[in-house]
């Protein structure tokens, strides 16, 4: 049997029960043998077969969209610096005003969305950050 944590909860949690029934199932022996072929042990160990594969499949593809988004939010750290200082280099022309209004009011929503060392160490924080961002 397999022991499972007792805090895991969904698919994993699923597929370990699963097994659990098929052992159940097994330890009834010769006992065991419904009519429907979908519950019996040889389709239910290739549908738990099925499910073990499925559930390593998303953990590579969790951990490469991981792996990519993280890339991209420390790809975007310094962005913070560059908008301040594409915000003064605007405001050195002979812009109008109101260009130099919208740009600073981009660079404060952009400041909002964009991570920075300390929220990508607190995920919670980023992830609120980046819902205020979204409401104006």
């Amino acid at each position: 049997m397999n022991m499972t944590s007792t805090t895991e909860t969904g698919h994993a949690k699923n597929v370990a029960n699963f097994e659990d029934l098929i052992s159940f199932c097994t330890g009834y022996g010769t006992a065991y043998n419904p009519t429907k072929n979908s519950i019996k042990i040889a389709a239910m160990n290739t549908l738990l077969t099925s499910a073990r594969n499925s559930l390593q499949t998303v953990k590579i593809t969790k951990t490469a969209y991981d792996n990519a988004t993280n890339a991209r939010e420390i790809a975007f750290i310094n962005l913070k610096k560059l908008s301040t200082r594409v915000v003064n280099a605007l405001e050195a022309t002979d812009a109008v005003k109101q260009t130099v209004d919208d740009a600073k009011q981009l660079t404060v929503k952009f400041r909002a969305s964009v991570p920075t060392i300390e929220n990508l160490l607190q995920p919670k924080q980023h992830k609120e950050n980046l819902y205020r961002a979204q409401k104006y």
